[in-house]
């Protein structure tokens, strides 16, 4: 019987050609002589600062996580009454409730920014007048060709990131677990499992997390506390909260990463696109590698 399992090359060939298109633009974007000029488009912050006293941005968040619960509260009933066979305590059952969750949570985020807009007139909300606002933030077509870009340079840099940390924590004595997502992947029995992962983990996660960490967390950060501080702080809180040791540091590199890039275009569709490539990746080199021991 011939082997059916894809040769491993074919990841090496598609990281080595995302790496390679990663490295000429991090050079012509960051590291370049024309991208290191003081007036360089590249070094522009686009990123408009958001003129929200701290009790309601701390409001709105609770908000948007209260709906999110609620959410999820009244979804999850409505499954388990129409279907009694289905449980939330399965893998895939798991992954739905969070998947109801991120719903509710994105619906909180379209109730409370029409709030927020319709309350951008009153004092102490709105820019101050005769304030020089920032360029406009990337049209959404050139916007989501820089989103793939970051991508392109998240592959280069993890890459090394990820090994490195890997060696230090088997060094140190530390076990490095299959992650549970990828071993609910591998063991998806049925093409409407499967496309519902990778619409979780393509469309629906990375739009949810990017508003909550880069459109709220950093963007409110970014211009009230040291530059370095509003980077490390929603990229800690994004790797913690995938709950792998294993993945911190690369997370933590890919959030910090999605912040310069949504500051310099001043899109969010810039990271969401990333996010969703970067995922759509890894679901990709989890079927085309053959598993651990194959």
């Amino acid at each position: 019987m011939p082997d059916s399992t894809p040769p491993s090359i074919v990841p090496l060939i598609l990281s080595g050609l995302f790496c390679l298109a990663g490295a000429i633009l991090l050079w012509r974007w960051q590291l370049g002589p024309a991208a290191r000029a003081p007036q360089s488009p590249a070094r522009q912050n686009r990123l408009a600062r958001w003129f929200l006293p701290a009790r309601i941005f701390l409001l709105s968040c609770g908000a948007v996580f209260f709906m999110g619960l609620i959410v999820q509260g009244l979804l999850g009933r409505i499954i388990v009454t129409l279907n009694g066979n289905f449980s939330f305590d399965s893998d895939i059952g798991r992954l739905m409730r969070d998947a109801i969750f991120w719903l509710g949570v994105l619906f909180g985020f379209f109730l409370v920014g029409r709030l927020l807009r319709a309350a951008a007139g009153l004092p102490g909300f709105g820019a101050p007048r005769g304030m020089t606002p920032p360029p406009p933030p990337l049209p959404p077509a050139k916007a989501a060709l820089a989103g793939a870009g970051v991508f392109c340079i998240s592959v280069l840099l993890l890459l090394p990131v990820s090994e490195a940390w890997r060696r230090l924590l088997v060094r140190s004595g530390f076990e490095i677990p299959l992650q549970e997502l990828v071993g609910i992947f591998r063991a998806a029995d049925s093409p409407d499992e499967l496309v519902f992962l990778i619409f979780l983990a393509v469309v629906l996660v990375p739009v949810a997390e990017e508003l909550v960490f880069r459109g709220a967390f950093f963007r409110y950060l970014h211009t009230r506390v040291p530059a370095w501080l509003a980077l490390l702080a929603p990229g800690v809180v994004f790797a913690l909260l995938h709950k792998n040791l294993a993945s911190f540091l690369p997370l933590l590199v890919l959030g910090v990463l999605f912040s310069i890039a949504y500051r310099r275009t001043g899109s969010i569709v810039t990271t969401i696109v990333a996010h969703g490539l970067f995922n759509l990746n890894s679901i990709a080199l989890l079927f085309l590698a053959p598993p651990p021991g194959a």
